[in-house]
């Protein structure tokens, strides 16, 4: 209701004087200055307003206390409806001697509504309530109800008249009077016999209007007053509805709004959806058959008139409540105005949603409206969240409440959320039960009813009864019940037509994945694929025959290794698939390593595999090569436990040592050896093995060597190759482990290089060279030892080229590097002329990179002609390419052939490396002895692109020039000039960083 203020004495000091009659002897006071008549709040006590008999402009009256419910000795009394209008315009009256100050438009209506004869006991909320009181204001509102229905007639003011509102009056007035006449109250609004009394009535009111002129006064006349505040404040709602009688006023014209709700249809005149409610629940002929009496839920009237007119937004919701038919006792929602906003909307959703606070989560909660407007423009997305909410919550009862009310939005989000969080299936069902025409069952809600782990197969049950056979059940759908932990296996047994060849590997996989049960899922697959008819329909031609089915349930790779990471069941399902199909788990390194990281479930899972593959490579090779990992939870037990049954099976084999050798550290060898170590020999496989083992190969071949329970037998190709392998380094093994078989230092160096070389060749070739060209690291470092001549040539003659040269062309870096070390001439030539850095950059990068690093000369050449630079460009190499120009190696040198670094790098089409020559100043216009240039190169062999790149390349001095040219001549003859070619922008298009710059 809109603020006002109030001002009450007591009755017995009354007085007629005016407010105006004594202008400036008696102030207007405010609510506190006044003295305020008590009212109860204890009962249904109300106070009345005795508006004093009269003429003029002087308003005069006093109140009184009355109580409702006391229909026997009750005061009679009329309650007022009506706008307040502008708070700043207002008129003075006085009430019991005291000025009150009220709004223009309720002065007017008490000017209207005096009579001149008899006083008029009325109850109007601006004079009868304190609403400076909150209490009293809440008090007063739960009562409003029952004030205006125990009102002898309601007056509905809609302000002054018109010219046109007077004439719509006049023939309503008329048009009741005839209406008297019949037995009218069964005709509903469509009755023709309301078109002959309106006849009448136009017939009778022609004569002082006209024919063309009447029916627009009377449509104009309805309309304004349908535009009328009144009818669009919140508070006339539930005081039309309450009303058992009720007079319309406007101006001096007023008429019974029995007949009321009719003039729209008679007039043509279309009301807004709120105009019309309103007519439809005044008292009149017509209340009983219309929407009024068949729902107005709390909720129903928020959505009709949430948009109504309200000083205040909990209003609109004070103002709804009394005439619900689900609200309307006092202690649900009483008025409140000592609550805040948002307390008040809080309460609301309480009542509305049957959702507490606690049922939203965070999100949810902070977009809860804060205020009843906010609250009724979005009622039904509220409701929606609501019931999500709830049937997230698994609160049956409470989303019961939701589900059967008819406005409640029923979307997929809402289905799948029931399907999820049923606890047993009585959500479903209910689901179904409240709204199952709403409800459309897709594949994803059937995913979300398979996953539910506590209740899917009731929930499964109660859709596939109202499946549609549009609804297909997919492989999503069956993936999701076999990812079901809590009952999948049960649900997959209700939706077993659907399984087929094609998809029980995938349905399997998801069991393996996910399912603490998948084993079970994965055996009943297993049951019901060899119980299956297999049959399938096969077309030829025009006749349809039968055959069996090859499809068959694969063990997958993917199946073994979800299931090897499976902590939960892992080991059950391995006992099924080897139980079902032994020959199908193929043991391979990544399954055996997923076993050995498997916390819970890895121990039994190995044990299985030894159980059915004892003999496994794979299985050796893995188990020994993660035993000594920190970091895999079942390693140290996976290896035991392997040795532990190995040992039950036999004495160990070469084969077995060596694989262990290949992945074992030192610690774990060792405990391979204190079990399995009797009668074994380290053989030239060991070795081998040993060699690959680039984690502690060094500690484990000393702790071979030198182990003593029991001794390992050192075959003698075993040390020799242990030499070959590990150069002086094994010899000092030797020395130290084995002195009783291996003494003289110099007798095994002789002996591993006869061991490496045959006789042919050492007839033939020097062994320093020789081992250097074929990467013989070792041997190198014994040659180098035993003091062999580093500058020695390949042949015998002392012909050919050194180890330098053949180590660089082969790109053995490492040789290299050693032989640098130890003084080798890093510009030693072949018989070509050609030095180490010349062999190394055509095909080594990284080892000609180390000779530039060593101080190799970039400027040396061929017996042809040819430079490092020149190599390293028809091998492509750009970053070695870059260094060498760095160190000012000549871009343009030619070789014999007439051809230049940039030639070379353009029959091998390298793009990036012509660019950096080209941007390094290289002349792509000289020619070689053939008379072809880079381009011509280019283009004979197919690089399309670099060729371009040729053509269109401008060096940045050309450009330069050129563009200081142009500047030039325009500063010369005052003009811009002649705009250079577009080769010389085209320019810039191969040189960003200079196009950047200018």
């Amino acid at each position: 209701m809109h603020a006002a203020l109030w001002l009450c004495c007591d009755a017995t000091t009354s007085t007629a004087a005016s407010c105006s009659a004594t202008p400036g002897k008696r102030p207007r006071l405010s609510y506190h200055e006044a003295r305020v008549l008590a009212l109860s709040l204890d009962g249904p006590a109300i106070r009345l307003f005795r508006l004093h008999k009269g003429s003029g402009r002087s308003i005069t009256g006093e109140l009184f206390q009355a109580h409702l419910h006391q229909r026997g000795d009750a005061v009679s009394y009329e309650a007022l409806s009506y706008t307040w209008g502008p708070p700043d315009v207002r008129e003075d009256i006085s009430i019991d001697g005291q000025c009150l100050s009220v709004t223009v438009n309720l002065y007017l209506a008490l000017q209207q509504l005096r009579q001149r004869d008899e006083d008029r006991i009325l109850w109007i909320d601006a004079t009868c309530i304190d609403q400076k009181n909150l209490k009293e204001r809440g008090h007063q509102v739960q009562q409003m109800g029952d004030i205006y229905k125990q009102a002898d007639r309601v007056l509905f003011w809609l302000g002054a008249a018109t010219d046109a509102t007077d004439v719509f009056l006049k023939s309503m007035q008329l048009l009741h009077r005839l209406s008297l006449r019949y037995p009218c109250k069964s005709w509903s609004l469509d009755d023709s016999r309301w078109e002959d009394l309106w006849k009448d009535v136009q017939i009778q009111l022609n004569a002082y209007h006209g024919n063309s002129n009447l029916e627009n006064l009377q449509r104009k006349g309805l309309e304004i007053l349908l535009d009328r505040p009144w009818f669009r404040r919140v508070w006339i709602l539930q005081e039309v509805a309450n009303a058992k009688s009720a007079l319309l006023y406007c101006g001096t014209q007023s008429v019974s709004v029995r007949v009321l709700g009719i003039a729209p249809i008679l007039l043509g005149v279309e009301p807004n959806p709120h105009c019309q409610a309103v007519l439809d629940i005044m008292p009149g002929i017509w209340r009983e058959s219309s929407w009024w009496s068949q729902s107005h839920s709390l909720y129903t009237l928020l959505k009709m008139f949430g948009s109504s007119e309200a000083t205040e937004s909990r209003d609109l919701l004070y103002a709804l409540r009394g005439i619900s038919s689900d609200a309307s006792e006092p202690d649900i929602l009483p008025p409140d105005y000592e609550k805040s906003e948002q307390q008040v909307a809080i309460d609301a959703i309480r009542f509305l949603c049957g959702c507490d606070l606690d049922d939203y989560d965070d999100d949810e909660r902070r977009s809860l409206p804060t205020d009843i407007r906010s609250l009724a423009e979005g009622l039904d997305s509220l409701t929606y969240h609501s019931c999500l909410a709830l049937a997230k919550l698994s609160k049956t009862e409470k989303l019961e409440f939701l589900l059967r009310r008819p406005e409640t939005q029923i979307g997929r989000h809402l289905v799948n959320t029931v399907f999820l969080n049923d606890p047993n299936g009585e959500m479903t069902q209910l689901l179904f039960q409240c709204r199952g025409i709403d409800v459309e069952i897709t594949e994803e809600g059937l995913a979300e009813a398979a996953k539910n782990e506590t209740a899917a197969e009731e929930v499964m049950t109660a859709i596939l009864q109202h499946k549609t056979h549009s609804t297909k059940i997919t492989t999503e759908v069956l993936l999701a019940a076999a990812s079901n932990t809590g009952c999948g296996e049960k649900v997959l047994k209700l939706l077993l037509p659907h399984i087929t060849g094609t998809n029980v590997g995938y349905i399997a996989e998801a069991a393996a994945l996910s399912n603490d049960r998948g084993h079970k899922v994965i055996e009943m697959l297993f049951r019901v694929h060899r119980g299956r008819d297999t049959t399938v329909p096969v077309r030829r031609s025009t006749r349809t025959s039968t055959r069996r089915s090859t499809e068959d349930f694969k063990v997958t790779t993917s199946l073994l290794e979800t299931a090897a990471r499976n902590e939960a069941c892992g080991a059950h399902i391995f006992a099924v698939l080897f139980d079902q199909r032994p020959q199908d788990v193929k043991m391979t390194r990544e399954l055996v390593q997923l076993a050995i990281y498997n916390k819970r479930n890895g121990f039994l899972i190995l044990k299985l595999f030894l159980e059915h593959r004892p003999e496994s490579l794979a299985l050796m090779e893995s188990v020994a090569r993660y035993a000594d990992e920190p970091h895999a939870p079942q390693a140290k037990v996976a290896f035991r436990l392997f040795l532990e049954h190995l040992a039950a099976r036999g004495p160990a084999t070469t084969l077995e040592l060596a694989t262990f050798m290949r992945w074992c550290t030192s610690n774990t060898a060792r405990e391979y050896l204190r079990l399995r170590g009797r009668g074994l020999a380290i053989t030239k496989e060991v070795v081998g093995a040993l060699a690959m083992n680039r984690l502690s190969r060094n500690n484990t071949i000393q702790m071979l060597m030198r182990h003593t329970a029991p001794v390992l037998e050192l075959r003698r190709d075993a040390a020799l190759e242990l030499v070959a392998i590990f150069g002086p380094l094994a010899l000092d093994w030797l020395l130290r482990y084995r002195p009783k078989e291996y003494i003289d230092r110099e007798s095994i160096q002789s002996e591993v290089l006869e061991h490496l070389m045959t006789e042919e060749e050492r007839d033939t070739w020097n062994m320093l060279p020789f081992a250097a060209s074929k990467g013989h690291q070792a041997l190198v470092e014994l040659l180098l030892e035993r003091g062999a001549n580093i500058e020695e040539k390949l042949e015998l003659g002392n012909v050919g080229p050194t180890a330098a040269n053949l180590a660089a062309a082969a790109g053995h870096k490492e040789i290299v590097a050693i032989l640098i070390e130890r003084g080798a001439d890093i510009e030693a030539r072949d018989l070509l002329g050609r030095t180490p850095l010349i062999l190394a950059a055509e095909k080594h990068e990284s080892t000609a990179e180390l000779l530039l690093l060593k101080g190799a000369r970039v400027d040396a050449m061929d017996d042809d002609g040819g430079t490092p630079l020149m190599a390293a460009s028809r091998g492509g190499f750009r970053a070695l390419v870059g260094k060498i120009l760095d160190t000012r190696a000549g871009i343009d040198d030619k070789d014999k052939h007439g051809r230049t670094a940039l030639m070379y790098a353009a029959v091998e089409g390298h793009q990036r490396v012509v660019r950096m020559l080209l941007d390094r100043g290289a002349d792509k216009r000289m020619v070689d002895s053939k008379g072809a240039t880079a381009l011509t190169l280019a283009t004979e062999g197919g690089h399309r692109l670099l060729a371009r790149l040729l053509k269109d390349y401008r060096h940045k001095s050309e450009v330069v020039r050129d563009l200081s040219e142009w500047l030039r001549q325009g500063l010369a003859d005052g003009t811009q000039g002649e705009e250079p070619e577009d080769e010389v922008f085209d320019a810039f298009e191969w040189n960003s960083i200079w196009r950047e710059r200018w």
